[in-house]
């Protein structure tokens, strides 16, 4: 059975990605961390009361992946914050370094996690065994949506996607660009895919993704950030993997880019997440 590490009210299962939360009336709140936050996390409490840094993050988090780091760091950090209730402005848990990483400044109850070979040895094994199984289930899943047999009743889940609000700036269409998503994605891909769009997903903005995901059972989150710099302004587009936060598409587009033409990019930028 996992030894649980707990600090405070908390018990983390590293290997179920589960943060368990022992309520005042004696009750229990389950947060279950997807894969990066949870290695994250697991990386924080084993070098508290440390410094950990942004190299060291990347190196244990995103080792030979190409990910728009800092995007991806500030997801699994705000998955984190929001499943312990850490405010980064008076933190009890994470304290942000600037410029340099993060801490774990909370003590744990029963010291730090193992550090041994032993334990080294057998996490590269489970992160093997999770490095294949990211490449063998995907298959494995989509092959299954094409045969139509992942469901009892013969019928394939449809992969659920995301549609934050884009926010409006510099003479963009801000939330007309968003909606127009909605119904090209819709139309597009109405026998494989369920969108959630603005409408919904604007409750959940800019810090409840989390919940969002849980709730709606998201596969993939579509953004749409303005950027408003004396020297450069017009609007980033990206779409992220919900599972892992992983930024799998980023496209920058100009403040004279029609709504056609950032819908049409987008769009083909989600079919290039799809089975082919």
């Amino acid at each position: 059975m996992e030894s649980p590490i707990r600090f405070r009210a908390f018990s983390l299962y590293p290997e179920r990605g589960e943060l368990v939360c022992r309520e005042k009336d004696g009750q229990e709140k389950i947060s279950r961390l997807a894969p990066q936050p949870c290695k994250l996390l697991v990386l924080l409490l084993e070098h508290s009361p440390e410094i950990v840094s942004h190299k060291k993050i990347r190196e244990v988090i995103w080792p030979d992946v190409q990910v728009d780091y800092e995007r991806s760091l500030h997801f699994c950090i705000r998955q984190i914050r929001s499943a312990l209730d850490d405010d980064p402005a008076n933190p009890r848990f994470i304290e942000t370094i600037p410029r340099r990483g993060y801490r774990w400044i909370a003590p744990l109850e029963n010291g730090h996690p193992e550090r041994s070979s032993a334990k080294k040895g057998k996490n590269r094994v489970i992160m093997l065994l999770v490095l294949i199984g990211a490449i063998v289930l995907p298959g494995a899943y989509w092959f299954l949506q094409s045969q139509k047999t992942a469901g009892a009743d013969g019928i394939a889940s449809p992969v659920r996607v995301a549609v934050l609000p884009f926010l409006d700036s510099m003479g963009f269409n801000g939330n007309l660009i968003a909606n127009r998503l909605v119904e090209s994605l819709t139309n597009t891909y109405k026998e494989t895919c369920e969108v959630i769009g603005p409408t919904t997903t604007t409750a959940y903005y800019p810090d409840q993704f989390t919940r969002l995901i849980e709730e709606y059972r998201i596969d993939y989150l579509i953004n749409g950030r303005y950027t408003n710099k004396a020297d450069k302004s017009g609007l980033l587009g990206e779409i992220i993997r919900a599972r892992d936060g992983a930024h799998v598409w980023v496209r920058y587009f100009s403040a004279d880019s029609g709504e056609d033409t950032v819908t049409t990019a987008i769009l083909l930028g989600f079919s290039e997440q799809l089975p082919h």
